[in-house]
């Protein structure tokens, strides 16, 4: 089953946050509590880390514009990708 990893409440507003940093490829295995991602809301950043384990996939762009709340990757079992 695939866990979305959302983009921090960061701010109480409902402004758009970016990804400034992954630290993961496309397709990485990660452990949970593992640094993902840092990501901003205005000028706040916060880090992001891994929920659960398993691979990463689905990364939302460097500087795209994502909502609060909204997923910014995914993270699957090893065996749903095969």
């Amino acid at each position: 089953m695939a866990i979305e990893v959302l983009m921090p409440f960061i701010t109480d507003g409902g402004e758009e946050g970016v990804v400034t940093a992954w630290m993961v490829d496309e397709g990485s295995s990660v452990a949970t509590g593992a640094l993902i991602a840092e990501v901003q809301v205005e000028k706040v950043s916060q880090d992001v880390l891994a929920p659960v384990d398993g691979v990463v996939i689905g990364l939302v762009p460097i500087n795209h514009p994502t909502a609060q709340g909204a997923p910014i990757c995914r993270i699957v079992g090893m065996d749903e990708l095969m």
